[in-house]
């Protein structure tokens, strides 16, 4: 499961999963599922559209895939969420739609290193969630000027815990960032092939972002 804002969702947010994929089925796991998690609007982030938005977006990167799907629980919150109740709840959600089946299935939490690095961040995180989430396990995807090895040898927390942390190494780098995307579709650039189109023709419709770069402005003055 990898939870995030997804505004807009793009094209290295659905690899993160297809490269997980491809790392668990060569080490001898049976993935089921791939969710993805957007966050509800208490985040507050800059650049963040409403939720529905969001997952609407996120429904349609995800219509083509057979195994790629979207959860809408945490969106829905009207109060910020942890991370660590998200992956509580989805556990106790998919584990209780295979009732019959004999082992439990593992919910793995799904992030880039740079998400990895805000683990060393003094007050971002709680140890006690920390030591939670390493404890469902995380799928780690390196991402450009980011060493997650690093990471983990400077968090004693994550050195203990280093055998639950599986390092994913992009084969074929992909560093798109939302942000960005946020920017170039508030300058009318072409974001084509940085975004599944249908997500490019929701944002287009909706006039989504256009307002960024005005905001920005209006908040320095």
């Amino acid at each position: 499961m990898a939870c995030g804002s997804f505004s807009p969702i793009t094209i290295m947010h659905l690899r993160l999963l297809e490269m997980c994929k491809d790392y668990f089925d060569s080490n001898g796991y049976e993935v089921i599922g791939g969710y993805l998690s957007p966050v509800g609007d208490a985040y507050q982030k800059k650049g963040l559209v409403n939720a529905v938005d969001r997952v609407n977006m996120s429904v349609l990167a995800t219509h083509d895939s057979d195994w790629i799907m979207v959860d809408t629980w945490e969106g829905a919150k009207t109060k910020w969420t942890p991370t660590i109740e998200v992956l509580q709840h989805f556990s106790k959600e998919v584990n209780e739609s295979y009732p019959n089946n004999k082992n439990k299935i593992q919910v793995i939490f799904v992030c880039g290193s740079d998400l990895l690095d805000s683990f060393n961040k003094p007050g971002l995180w709680a140890s006690e969630d920390i030591q939670k989430i390493c404890d469902f396990g995380l799928a780690v995807v390196t991402r450009e000027g980011a060493d997650p090895s690093s990471s983990i040898w400077r968090n004693d927390l994550l050195y203990i815990n280093r055998t639950k942390i599986h390092l994913i190494h992009q084969w074929i780098p992909n560093d798109i960032s939302s942000t960005l995307v946020r920017l170039g579709i508030s300058r009318g650039l072409s974001i084509k092939y940085l975004l599944p189109n249908s997500v490019i023709d929701y944002i287009r419709d909706k006039g989504l972002y256009r307002e960024e770069v005005e905001e920005d402005k209006l908040s320095k003055k």
